[in-house]
């Protein structure tokens, strides 16, 4: 008979390894598989993703050894410097310079901010409003724009609906964990509570037609739940949103496809494509970031209307998306961020001392392995590594969770 402590070590470790933030390599990695059995051997894809998942690993190892004061610091300046490249094209170098520095003071002044109020009720109030302001935002977009369908056809996601799933994306873990802790006199379990928050946030940021916005909360809530021990529930909504992304291929294409192909036949073609845009920059990368040329527009968007005359977007995957910024330099720079980053805010969630960023950070991971990063996912991970290695928006302790004591053991 199998010793039941010895069964739930062997669950921890499983859950260790599906959220541990190498998971872009092994997406990767199915999609070479998916690729090659289909359409063959691309050498400079291969060589691309082998020098990104090296320098990712050599990331999370430098993220294992740096303190948490560094990577602040490294996160800064990284902060900085993407909103700097973001502008300069547009603005030149030294308004993109005032304009970088102004952001950078903003943040770090809701930084301090947020420091003093956190875990007060004029901290969930304003965590509650922006989730609010985001969802009206989103849903106006839409009924504007006539409709996903629309909007999916359009050169650029409408900036208003844009902003508002980002506001609804950033303050989605924090509401969704209280409600997990809610003890409070609304009827109803927290579990019913979080679930239908849960619900009701999935469908707004499906408003504008990609599946990717609604798998962010998806994932986003099973960080959450993991860390509140909840393991079957988090299981239940990883099979509910690969359920979902078969889905909308059956609603988008119709049935084509059997359920058991679509998944592959996805993966097959983002490595077709992704090496076709690898190979359109080999040896000729811009000097200059290819998001630059379109901001607002997200890079994908580009490279489908540009690169292969679609009228939608090509998912490049991350490392060839990286790539793709100025070749092989800003692929081991950007891909070594990540790293440091993302094992940063990850140790945070394993210790139970602090899950909510890593919520934010592990779904970027997931969806953008197979759909390639832009400036602001590449933000927003540095931000929320810059929260965490600055003691800011800690659960409190009482809060913590147990889930990884048995690692310990």
């Amino acid at each position: 008979m199998i010793n039941p402590v010895g069964r739930v070590a062997q669950l921890i470790g499983l859950i260790q390894k599906v959220t541990h933030p190498a998971v872009p390599l092994f997406i990767i990695s199915l999609i070479f598989l998916a690729g090659y059995s289909k359409f063959g051997f691309h050498v400079n894809w291969v060589i691309v993703n082998l020098t990104g998942g090296a320098s990712l690993s050599l990331g999370l190892y430098l993220g294992k050894l740096m303190g948490d004061r560094q990577v602040s610091y490294l996160a800064i300046a990284t902060i900085f410097l993407i909103i700097w490249a973001s502008f300069r094209w547009v603005l030149g170098d030294l308004v993109a310079s005032l304009t970088s520095f102004l952001w950078l003071m903003t943040f770090l002044q809701a930084s301090a901010l947020h420091k003093q109020l956190s875990g007060s009720k004029g901290y969930a109030l304003a965590v509650a409003s922006l989730y609010v302001l985001g969802a009206t935002l989103t849903l106006h977009s839409f009924l504007m724009n006539g409709g996903w369908e629309r909007i999916r056809s359009l050169p650029n996601v409408p900036e208003e609906g844009a902003f508002g799933m980002f506001l609804i994306f950033i303050t989605y873990p924090s509401l969704a964990w209280n409600l997990l802790k809610y003890r409070g006199e609304i009827s109803g379990k927290p579990v019913i509570l979080f679930t239908s928050f849960f619900v009701a946030t999935s469908l707004l940021m499906l408003l504008h037609g990609f599946r990717s916005d609604a798998l962010l909360i998806m994932l986003s809530s099973v960080i959450l739940l993991i860390a509140q021990n909840k393991r079957k529930y988090a299981l239940t909504l990883t099979l509910v949103a690969l359920a979902i992304f078969v889905l909308i291929d059956v609603i988008r294409g119709g049935v084509k496809l059997s359920v058991v192909e679509r998944i592959p036949f996805r993966l097959a073609t983002t490595y077709e494509y992704s090496s076709e845009v690898v190979d359109a920059f080999w040896g000729a990368a811009p000097k200059i970031p290819l998001w630059i040329y379109s901001v607002p527009m997200h890079p994908t968007q580009v490279i489908g209307r540009a690169l292969f005359l679609k009228d939608y977007g090509i998912t490049t995957s991350l490392f060839c998306g990286f790539f793709v910024v100025n070749g092989i330099p800003s692929l081991v720079t950007l891909s070594i961020l990540v790293g440091i980053f993302s094992y940063n805010s990850y140790s945070k969630f394993v210790s139970g001392e602090n899950p909510l960023p890593y919520s934010l950070i592990w779904p970027l991971l997931v969806t953008r392995a197979e759909i390639g990063m832009n400036q602001l996912d590449l933000v927003l991970i540095a931000a929320a590594a810059s929260f965490n290695s600055l003691g800011l928006g800690r659960i409190n302790p009482g809060t913590r969770s147990t889930l990884f004591k048995w690692v310990k053991g």
